[in-house]
């Protein structure tokens, strides 16, 4: 599924047309969440890539003299490191920039804004190119090796807030919570309610991809479908409504040499004394048959994040201004000219390369 807006803006002389879409907060400490003490992360390199997004806008009917467009940079996390991003538009990177996105999260945003043009055009063709060394992970039993840093406050507060995708403060989350019997039971820590949270999920939903759909977890919560953003919604706000840190990982499949890779979502959640832990909800729902070891605690070193949650606040560094999107699995466009924007089309391809 695609976690973004088709055709977010575009600014034209005269008019802006704009497409788009941010508490209380649950205690978390030691008392609270009993460290799961018999588990820990094993984690070792998958391999490193070099993933390339080649976007295409065709505007036969504007002649666009100034654009913008925003990329997610890709950040570093447990299933991924030593990331960069880099951004060319027409062959150039004249114009690259840097930023983050406007929300408490502050995510990391590669910038292409061009001057504006003596020649007009009605092609943009952006190259957006990501490379990271993925990491492959597995929960096993056994206490850890070493010990793990809990969260930093604030990621604790981030990771364990509603926002305007993962609306968990609202009285119907509320009330399909108590209905399914999701509340911490006394002593239970944060894998088994995890795990609960995830086989119930599992065994009650389908998988049903739908692009334009409503992915409000309350909305998720009042039906028995939807897609990875959708169920990985429904899993996250179901943890952070009992306080446990969870968050949804935006981005595409990475295996090279599959014939064409594909937007998804997957989630991690943190377990006290064990770390961020990956689950992989979606896979668990369509294949309903295959072993829950390979999506609940396993993350096999193929995909990678392009950013953490949805819901972002994004300045369009032009006269469109700061816009509020779902995501950027795919980039942003902020165009300006004349015309109109009729017939426009946009493409995009995803071609992964394994460096080693």
């Amino acid at each position: 599924m695609i976690f973004s807006t088709k055709w977010i803006n575009f600014v034209h002389v005269g008019a802006t047309i704009l497409l788009g879409i941010a508490t209380p907060h649950v205690a978390y400490s030691s008392s609270t969440h009993p460290a799961a003490v018999a588990f820990h992360v094993v984690s070792s390199p998958s391999y490193s890539v070099e993933c390339v997004m080649s976007d295409t806008c065709a505007i036969p009917r504007m002649a666009v003299q100034r654009w913008a467009i925003a990329a997610a940079a890709a950040p570093a996390t447990p299933g991924q490191t030593a990331t960069a991003t880099s951004v060319t538009v027409n062959g150039s990177q004249l114009g690259a920039g840097r930023g983050q996105d406007l929300s408490d999260m502050g995510r990391p945003i590669a910038y292409h804004v061009a001057s504006p043009t003596q020649k007009p055009v009605h092609h943009i063709a952006a190259r957006i190119t990501y490379t990271a060394t993925l990491i492959k992970r597995r929960l096993v039993a056994g206490a850890p090796l070493v010990s793990v840093s809990p969260l930093a406050d604030r990621d604790i507060k981030l990771f364990t807030s509603p926002t305007a995708t993962l609306d968990f403060d609202r009285a119907a989350f509320k009330g399909w919570l108590a209905s399914k019997g999701l509340a911490r039971k006394t002593g239970e820590n944060d894998i088994l309610f995890a795990r609960r949270v995830f086989d119930l999920i599992r065994v009650n939903y389908r998988y049903v991809l739908v692009e334009d759909q409503d992915r409000r977890a309350t909305q998720i919560a009042a039906t028995n479908w939807s897609d990875c953003g959708g169920l990985c919604g429904l899993f996250v706000a179901s943890l952070r409504a009992n306080g446990i840190p969870a968050r949804m990982l935006i981005g595409w499949t990475a295996k090279p040499g599959s014939p064409r890779g594909h937007p998804h979502v997957r989630s991690e959640f943190f377990a006290m004394g064990v770390g961020w832990i990956p689950v992989e909800m979606s896979a668990a729902v369509y294949a309903k048959s295959k072993p829950t070891s390979l999506s609940f605690g396993y993350d096999a070193g193929d995909f990678i994040t392009l950013h953490i949650d949805p819901d972002m606040v994004v300045d369009m560094k032009g006269p469109s201004g700061t816009i509020n999107c779902p995501g950027l699995q795919t980039p942003a466009h902020s165009f300006e000219g004349d015309g109109t924007l009729d017939d426009a089309s946009e493409s995009i391809t995803w071609v992964v390369r394994k460096l080693r």
